[in-house]
Protein backbone atom coordinates (compact mmCIF):
# COMPACT_ATOMS: atom_id res chain seq x y z
CA UNK A 1 0.00 0.00 0.00
CA UNK A 2 1.39 3.46 -1.35
CA UNK A 3 1.95 6.07 2.05
CA UNK A 4 1.08 9.22 1.21
CA UNK A 5 2.50 12.45 2.02
CA UNK A 6 0.93 15.02 4.13
CA UNK A 7 1.19 18.30 5.71
CA UNK A 8 -0.54 20.80 8.29
CA UNK A 9 0.14 23.90 9.99
CA UNK A 10 -0.07 25.03 12.87
CA UNK A 11 0.09 28.78 14.51
CA UNK A 12 3.04 29.90 16.64
CA UNK A 13 0.77 30.59 19.29
CA UNK A 14 -0.45 27.29 19.66
CA UNK A 15 3.31 25.84 19.22
CA UNK A 16 4.49 28.20 21.99
CA UNK A 17 2.12 27.37 24.13
CA UNK A 18 2.38 23.46 23.76
CA UNK A 19 6.23 24.09 24.52
CA UNK A 20 5.55 26.22 27.77
CA UNK A 21 3.50 23.69 28.80
CA UNK A 22 5.77 21.57 28.36
CA UNK A 23 8.29 23.47 30.05
CA UNK A 24 10.53 23.48 26.93
CA UNK A 25 13.15 25.76 26.33
CA UNK A 26 12.92 27.62 22.73
CA UNK A 27 14.18 30.55 21.03
CA UNK A 28 11.87 32.55 18.77
CA UNK A 29 12.40 35.48 16.25
CA UNK A 30 9.95 38.28 16.42
CA UNK A 31 11.11 39.68 12.84
CA UNK A 32 9.53 39.16 9.65
CA UNK A 33 9.99 35.59 7.94
CA UNK A 34 11.39 37.11 5.12
CA UNK A 35 13.20 34.81 2.34
CA UNK A 36 17.25 36.05 1.38
CA UNK A 37 15.87 37.08 -2.02
CA UNK A 38 13.35 39.37 0.00
CA UNK A 39 15.65 40.66 2.62
CA UNK A 40 18.55 41.57 -0.27
CA UNK A 41 16.09 43.80 -2.30
CA UNK A 42 14.78 45.27 1.00
CA UNK A 43 19.04 45.72 1.53
CA UNK A 44 19.37 47.05 -1.76
CA UNK A 45 16.23 49.41 -1.65
CA UNK A 46 17.80 51.06 2.01
CA UNK A 47 21.59 51.35 0.53
CA UNK A 48 19.85 52.99 -2.95
CA UNK A 49 18.23 55.45 -0.49
CA UNK A 50 21.12 56.09 1.89
CA UNK A 51 23.17 56.35 -1.15
CA UNK A 52 21.11 58.95 -2.90
CA UNK A 53 20.71 60.85 0.71
CA UNK A 54 24.48 60.99 0.77
CA UNK A 55 24.72 62.54 -2.91
CA UNK A 56 22.40 64.92 -1.78
CA UNK A 57 24.31 65.91 1.10
CA UNK A 58 27.24 65.65 -0.58
CA UNK A 59 25.82 68.00 -3.13
CA UNK A 60 24.91 70.23 -0.73
CA UNK A 61 28.06 70.59 1.23
CA UNK A 62 30.00 71.18 -2.38
CA UNK A 63 27.71 73.37 -3.72
CA UNK A 64 28.25 75.75 -0.21
CA UNK A 65 31.92 75.18 -0.13
CA UNK A 66 31.98 76.45 -3.90
CA UNK A 67 29.45 79.26 -2.57
CA UNK A 68 31.62 80.53 0.30
CA UNK A 69 35.02 80.11 -2.14
CA UNK A 70 33.17 82.25 -4.84
CA UNK A 71 32.34 85.09 -1.27
CA UNK A 72 36.06 84.99 -0.60
CA UNK A 73 37.04 85.48 -4.76
CA UNK A 74 34.69 88.21 -4.90
CA UNK A 75 36.07 89.81 -1.32
CA UNK A 76 39.73 89.27 -2.68
CA UNK A 77 39.18 90.91 -6.05
CA UNK A 78 37.48 93.85 -3.80
CA UNK A 79 39.84 94.28 -1.85
CA UNK A 80 42.86 94.24 -4.46
CA UNK A 81 40.09 96.45 -6.80
CA UNK A 82 40.15 98.78 -3.56
CA UNK A 83 43.88 98.90 -2.87
CA UNK A 84 44.59 99.47 -6.52
CA UNK A 85 42.16 102.70 -6.80
CA UNK A 86 44.10 103.76 -3.64
CA UNK A 87 47.55 103.22 -4.51
CA UNK A 88 47.06 105.14 -8.30
CA UNK A 89 45.02 107.91 -6.09
CA UNK A 90 48.04 108.25 -3.76
CA UNK A 91 50.58 108.33 -6.59
CA UNK A 92 48.63 111.01 -8.37
CA UNK A 93 48.64 113.13 -4.69
CA UNK A 94 52.48 112.61 -4.53
CA UNK A 95 52.91 113.17 -8.28
CA UNK A 96 50.85 116.63 -8.19
CA UNK A 97 52.61 117.75 -5.24
CA UNK A 98 56.20 116.46 -6.35
CA UNK A 99 55.12 118.11 -9.74
CA UNK A 100 54.38 121.92 -7.55
CA UNK A 101 57.67 121.11 -5.50
CA UNK A 102 59.79 120.77 -8.69
CA UNK A 103 58.27 123.82 -10.03
CA UNK A 104 58.86 126.22 -6.85
CA UNK A 105 62.55 124.65 -7.00
CA UNK A 106 62.63 125.83 -10.53
CA UNK A 107 61.32 129.43 -9.11
CA UNK A 108 63.98 129.57 -6.28
CA UNK A 109 66.30 129.05 -8.74
CA UNK A 110 65.36 131.82 -11.35
CA UNK A 111 65.42 134.23 -7.95
CA UNK A 112 69.31 132.72 -7.60
CA UNK A 113 68.20 131.36 -4.14
CA UNK A 114 70.16 127.80 -4.59
CA UNK A 115 69.32 126.76 -0.99
CA UNK A 116 65.44 126.71 -1.11
CA UNK A 117 65.86 125.23 -5.04
CA UNK A 118 67.73 122.47 -4.22
CA UNK A 119 65.52 121.88 -0.97
CA UNK A 120 62.01 121.61 -3.37
CA UNK A 121 63.62 119.88 -6.17
CA UNK A 122 64.42 117.03 -4.54
CA UNK A 123 61.66 116.80 -2.79
CA UNK A 124 59.53 117.40 -5.77
CA UNK A 125 61.91 114.17 -7.28
CA UNK A 126 61.44 112.33 -4.27
CA UNK A 127 57.69 112.83 -4.36
CA UNK A 128 57.75 111.90 -8.23
CA UNK A 129 59.58 108.76 -7.56
CA UNK A 130 57.59 107.94 -4.90
CA UNK A 131 54.38 108.23 -7.12
CA UNK A 132 55.91 106.33 -9.94
CA UNK A 133 56.94 103.07 -7.59
CA UNK A 134 53.19 103.47 -6.42
CA UNK A 135 51.61 103.01 -9.52
CA UNK A 136 53.98 100.62 -11.42
CA UNK A 137 53.27 98.16 -8.00
CA UNK A 138 49.78 98.63 -7.90
CA UNK A 139 47.70 95.30 -7.56
CA UNK A 140 46.32 93.54 -10.42
CA UNK A 141 42.27 94.10 -11.11
CA UNK A 142 41.77 90.26 -11.51
CA UNK A 143 44.28 88.72 -9.11
CA UNK A 144 43.16 85.17 -7.58
CA UNK A 145 41.90 84.10 -4.49
CA UNK A 146 45.12 82.32 -2.45
CA UNK A 147 42.38 79.68 -1.87
CA UNK A 148 41.42 79.68 -5.26
CA UNK A 149 45.04 78.93 -6.78
CA UNK A 150 46.17 76.79 -3.68
CA UNK A 151 46.52 73.05 -5.71
CA UNK A 152 43.76 70.70 -4.65
CA UNK A 153 45.10 68.01 -2.74
CA UNK A 154 44.59 64.32 -4.26
CA UNK A 155 42.30 62.17 -3.20
CA UNK A 156 43.80 59.13 -0.83
CA UNK A 157 42.36 55.30 -0.73
CA UNK A 158 39.76 55.17 1.99
CA UNK A 159 40.90 53.82 5.17
CA UNK A 160 39.28 51.52 8.07
CA UNK A 161 37.63 54.08 10.56
CA UNK A 162 38.71 53.89 13.92
CA UNK A 163 37.37 54.33 17.11
CA UNK A 164 34.41 52.81 19.39
CA UNK A 165 31.00 52.16 17.86
CA UNK A 166 27.84 50.61 18.88
CA UNK A 167 25.94 48.27 16.14
CA UNK A 168 22.27 48.50 16.16
CA UNK A 169 20.45 45.94 13.88
CA UNK A 170 18.38 46.85 10.87
CA UNK A 171 15.52 44.12 10.95
CA UNK A 172 14.76 45.89 7.82
CA UNK A 173 17.64 44.67 6.05
CA UNK A 174 18.14 41.55 7.50
CA UNK A 175 17.11 38.01 7.07
CA UNK A 176 17.06 36.52 10.97
CA UNK A 177 16.73 32.75 11.74
CA UNK A 178 18.10 31.70 14.95
CA UNK A 179 20.45 34.52 16.49
CA UNK A 180 19.96 37.44 18.61
CA UNK A 181 19.60 40.91 17.70
CA UNK A 182 20.93 42.72 20.80
CA UNK A 183 23.48 45.67 19.95
CA UNK A 184 26.44 45.01 18.97
CA UNK A 185 29.59 46.92 20.38
CA UNK A 186 32.40 47.08 18.14
CA UNK A 187 36.41 48.50 18.67
CA UNK A 188 38.08 49.04 15.43
CA UNK A 189 42.19 49.97 15.83
CA UNK A 190 44.64 50.45 13.51
CA UNK A 191 45.13 48.28 10.59
CA UNK A 192 41.89 46.49 10.92
CA UNK A 193 42.56 45.22 14.34
CA UNK A 194 38.75 44.64 16.04
CA UNK A 195 38.01 44.44 19.93
CA UNK A 196 42.14 44.32 20.15
CA UNK A 197 41.95 40.72 19.61
CA UNK A 198 40.53 39.68 15.75
CA UNK A 199 42.50 41.15 12.85
CA UNK A 200 40.13 42.00 10.07
CA UNK A 201 41.34 42.26 6.22
CA UNK A 202 40.08 44.37 3.33
CA UNK A 203 38.57 42.35 0.49
CA UNK A 204 37.61 43.34 -3.17
CA UNK A 205 34.71 45.27 -2.30
CA UNK A 206 36.14 47.92 -0.30
CA UNK A 207 34.83 45.74 3.23
CA UNK A 208 36.93 44.82 5.78
CA UNK A 209 36.50 41.28 7.03
CA UNK A 210 37.29 38.33 8.69
CA UNK A 211 35.61 34.66 8.46
CA UNK A 212 35.22 31.74 11.17
CA UNK A 213 35.17 28.60 10.53
CA UNK A 214 34.31 26.02 13.72
CA UNK A 215 35.28 22.73 14.34
CA UNK A 216 32.39 22.42 16.50
CA UNK A 217 29.53 23.74 14.36
CA UNK A 218 28.37 23.11 10.72
CA UNK A 219 28.29 27.28 10.48
CA UNK A 220 30.41 29.21 8.61
CA UNK A 221 30.29 33.17 10.00
CA UNK A 222 31.71 36.08 7.63
CA UNK A 223 31.71 39.58 9.83
CA UNK A 224 32.66 42.52 7.47
CA UNK A 225 32.12 46.27 8.41
CA UNK A 226 33.06 49.04 5.67
CA UNK A 227 35.48 51.62 5.40
CA UNK A 228 33.30 54.01 7.30
CA UNK A 229 32.74 51.96 10.33
CA UNK A 230 28.81 52.63 9.97
CA UNK A 231 27.70 49.19 8.08
CA UNK A 232 28.68 45.84 10.36
CA UNK A 233 27.07 42.62 8.79
CA UNK A 234 27.48 38.87 10.45
CA UNK A 235 26.37 36.39 7.43
CA UNK A 236 26.15 32.76 8.15
CA UNK A 237 26.26 29.75 5.94
CA UNK A 238 25.02 26.29 6.87
CA UNK A 239 27.11 23.73 5.28
CA UNK A 240 26.49 20.24 4.35
CA UNK A 241 29.11 17.62 5.76
CA UNK A 242 32.02 18.06 2.61
CA UNK A 243 32.00 21.95 2.26
CA UNK A 244 32.96 21.75 5.90
CA UNK A 245 35.07 20.01 5.47
CA UNK A 246 36.60 21.84 2.79
CA UNK A 247 36.77 24.91 4.65
CA UNK A 248 38.13 23.66 7.46
CA UNK A 249 41.22 22.24 5.24
CA UNK A 250 41.71 26.11 3.90
CA UNK A 251 41.39 27.57 7.72
CA UNK A 252 43.47 24.95 8.38
CA UNK A 253 46.69 26.98 6.87
CA UNK A 254 45.34 30.49 8.90
CA UNK A 255 48.46 31.43 11.41
CA UNK A 256 47.59 34.10 11.90
CA UNK A 257 45.58 34.21 15.22
CA UNK A 258 45.25 37.70 16.97
CA UNK A 259 46.51 41.28 15.58
CA UNK A 260 49.16 41.97 12.99
CA UNK A 261 50.58 44.62 11.49
CA UNK A 262 53.33 42.06 9.28
CA UNK A 263 52.65 42.80 5.34
CA UNK A 264 53.05 39.16 4.76
CA UNK A 265 51.32 37.64 7.00
CA UNK A 266 47.95 40.23 6.21
CA UNK A 267 48.39 39.11 2.45
CA UNK A 268 48.59 35.21 3.43
CA UNK A 269 45.45 36.07 5.78
CA UNK A 270 43.49 37.88 3.19
CA UNK A 271 44.63 35.36 0.20
CA UNK A 272 43.29 32.38 2.74
CA UNK A 273 39.90 33.64 3.85
CA UNK A 274 38.96 34.85 0.28
CA UNK A 275 39.43 30.95 -0.98
CA UNK A 276 37.37 29.76 2.34
CA UNK A 277 34.56 32.74 0.74
CA UNK A 278 34.93 31.67 -3.23
CA UNK A 279 34.39 28.28 -1.04
CA UNK A 280 30.86 29.09 0.20
CA UNK A 281 27.33 29.47 -1.61
CA UNK A 282 25.95 32.55 -3.30
CA UNK A 283 23.90 32.95 -0.27
CA UNK A 284 23.88 32.62 3.17
CA UNK A 285 21.16 31.38 4.80
CA UNK A 286 20.81 33.91 7.46
CA UNK A 287 21.97 37.59 7.30
CA UNK A 288 22.35 40.26 10.10
CA UNK A 289 22.83 44.06 9.24
CA UNK A 290 23.66 46.42 12.15
CA UNK A 291 23.54 50.20 11.52
CA UNK A 292 26.86 51.70 13.92
CA UNK A 293 27.12 54.96 15.54
CA UNK A 294 30.12 56.15 17.24
CA UNK A 295 29.76 55.41 21.04
CA UNK A 296 29.67 57.40 23.80
CA UNK A 297 32.02 55.86 25.86
CA UNK A 298 35.01 52.95 25.68
CA UNK A 299 33.29 49.79 24.11
CA UNK A 300 36.83 48.20 23.93
CA UNK A 301 35.72 45.90 27.64
CA UNK A 302 33.11 44.40 25.97
CA UNK A 303 33.28 42.06 23.21
CA UNK A 304 30.37 41.63 20.45
CA UNK A 305 29.72 37.56 20.47
CA UNK A 306 28.56 38.53 16.11
CA UNK A 307 32.17 38.90 15.56
CA UNK A 308 35.28 36.07 15.02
Amino acid sequence: MAIRPFAFAIAGRELTRFLTDANQQYASVGTPCLSLAEADARDRAAMDAESRASAEANAAKDAAAQLDRDLKQARAEEEALASRENRIALAGVLFVIGALAAGAGLLFYSQQNMRNAKIAGGAGAVLMLSAAVLFVTRPDAHAESAAESAPTPAASAPELAKGNFLCTIRTDRSRITVSATTDVPVTIGAGGCVNDRTQYTQGADDRWQRILVPNEEATVTVASIDSTGRDYRVDRYLLDAEAMTKAREIRAGVTVKGCTANPDALAGLAAQQDAIRSALPASPNERLVYRCQPAAGSAAAVKPAAAP
